[in-house]
């Protein structure tokens, strides 16, 4: 145990992944599909969460799911998907995930899934109207079917719907002010559609030229990467088109898939938000909200240099990060009383509904998460750790975001307390250049990362961590930790199914 911070263990909870392949006719190779509805995959089993909140592990037997789109019908093989979605079907709006970073909606045919209890190894019979969502396991073999493919297409559908594969077409017919113009793909970087019935088409050809037309070509027939074909899909069904491009754009293009409330008329797209207000606050219920800051793009230096005082070999080596998109962070530590108001209860030692919520786990502040999303249209997650560093920094590069003098920090911090002396209400120090309450101070934070041990080879543009590990990242410092233990670069790291009185989290809400 070092001085700085304290190193907590507990039983490890893997969340690996594995990486997709891809033949030697690429030039690229699909990022792992780590999540789906908010929720890292397991390794080890299926999940099925249930509408009454009842959560069921083991494996889902059924092969195949079917689904009926406003394209045509699908049939996909259960292990090329990463999740299900019926949390919209009373209107109609199944959903579904793949491990390729397509997104269909439509109805699944399938009324019953079997299901084969992880504990007891019994098979069950549970229908689709009882389930919110299926989570599916990760395997190392999962994107097998990828390999040897050529550079796919990625389509934006009209609806929301993200499609990889190939037109069977070789050319769109455009007409334009000087007669019809027949366009091959082999062509086009990118189809932009805008209208409806008489669609017009903006094509942005290989060499950089634009071209704007209506489209003729009334009917696309698409050959998906998934294996599965949709003949005859009309024009006016289409957004974009990236051509060639479906593995380096499909994951940023991936975002949350859409959520409704079950009820007719309610399945409507997630909110995304607008990114350029100052602040966002967010309806918990029950009288509760929670309000976030607006943190620029940008970029920063991660970690400290090595003579910084108290520094920690994991700090290292810094390097300059960029964050490319914009987020809100939440302005304090997520209190009791918000905690409270969505999940119900209120594990806490020092009780007090405008005190940060301590003693949860990593995979408890996930689910905070996930239920947050669902009931604002968000997307809600935890901080990665290049995201809450450049926050805490605000601009700084100094050991602490208000500067390098540590007499300072009781002024901005709650730090160096007792036992029994414990947490401070969010907000009771002075805030950060950017608004932000607590950055140093009161109780360790959460992020989304799994630990590294060091920079070494880490990712310079919106770094999300190793894909595996052992523990999750903490960030702050705490009540109960020394000056050196609430730098901006501090780090520190426990099981993510951790509880421990001086570990609590924020929030941030990602653009979509």
């Amino acid at each position: 145990m070092r001085d700085t911070r304290m190193v907590l263990t507990a039983v490890i909870l893997l969340m690996g992944s594995y990486a997709s392949t891809a033949g030697a006719a690429t030039s690229s190779v699909l990022p792992k599909m780590e999540c789906a509805f908010d929720i890292p995959r397991s390794d080890a089993q299926d999940t099925i969460y249930f509408r009454s909140e009842d959560v069921l592990q083991g494996q889902v037997v059924t092969e195949k799911v079917g689904l009926v789109t406003q394209y045509g019908t699908l049939s996909i093989p259960l292990r090329r998907c990463a999740g299900l979605s019926f949390e919209a079907a009373r209107a109609n709006t199944d959903a579904v995930v793949t491990v390729n970073f397509n997104r269909v909606t439509g109805i699944v045919t399938d009324h019953v899934f079997r299901f084969r209890i992880g504990s007891s190894g019994a098979e069950v019979f549970l229908r689709k109207e009882t389930i919110a969502f299926i989570l599916l396991k990760k395997t190392p073999d999962e994107t097998s079917f990828l390999q040897g493919k050529d550079k796919q297409d990625l389509f934006l559908m009209a609806n929301g719907d993200l499609l990889s594969g190939k037109a069977a077409e070789q050319a769109v017919d455009i007409r334009t002010d000087y007669g019809k113009v027949p366009v091959p793909f082999s062509e086009i970087t990118e189809v932009r559609v805008v209208g409806e019935g008489d669609v017009t088409a903006i094509i942005t050809k290989t060499g950089g030229n634009t071209l704007r037309g209506t489209w003729e070509t009334s009917e696309i027939s698409l050959s998906l990467e998934l294996g599965q074909a949709l003949p005859a899909v009309y024009k006016d069904k289409f957004a974009r088109m990236f051509v060639g491009r479906a593995w380096e754009l499909a994951p940023a293009q991936f975002g949350v898939p859409p959520r409704g409330s079950g009820e007719p008329n309610a399945a409507t797209p997630a909110r995304t938000a607008l990114l350029d207000e100052p602040t966002l606050t967010l309806d918990l219920g029950k009288q509760a909200t929670m309000k976030l800051a607006l943190i620029p793009a940008g970029k920063f230096l991660m970690g400290s240099l090595a003579d910084e005082a108290g520094r920690d070999e994991d700090e290292g080596p810094q390097r300059e990060v960029v964050l490319s998109k914009p987020f809100y962070m939440s302005v304090h530590e997520v209190t009791q009383g918000q905690y409270e108001a969505v999940m119900g209860d209120n594990p806490s030692k020092f009780i007090d509904a405008a005190k940060p919520v301590e003693c949860v786990s990593w995979d408890g502040a996930v689910e905070f998460c996930r239920r947050l999303s669902r009931k604002t249209h968000q997307v809600v997650a935890l901080p990665t750790e290049a995201q809450w560093e450049y926050a805490c920094r605000a601009g700084s590069k100094t050991r602490f975001g208000f500067g390098e003098d540590d007499r300072q920090l009781s002024a901005h911090a709650r730090y160096g307390q007792s036992a029994e002396a414990g947490t401070a209400p969010v907000g009771s120090k002075k805030p950060s250049a950017w608004g932000l309450y607590d950055m140093h101070g009161n109780v360790w934070e959460w992020c989304a990362d799994w630990y590294a041990s060091s920079y070494v080879n880490a990712a310079t543009q919106d770094p999300l961590g190793p894909l595996s590990g052992q523990w999750r990242v903490l960030r702050g410092g705490s009540w109960a930790n020394t000056v050196e233990g609430c730098r901006c670069a501090t780090r520190n790291k426990s099981t993510p199914d951790v509880r421990y009185n001086g570990i609590g989290f924020r929030v941030v809400v990602n653009s979509r």
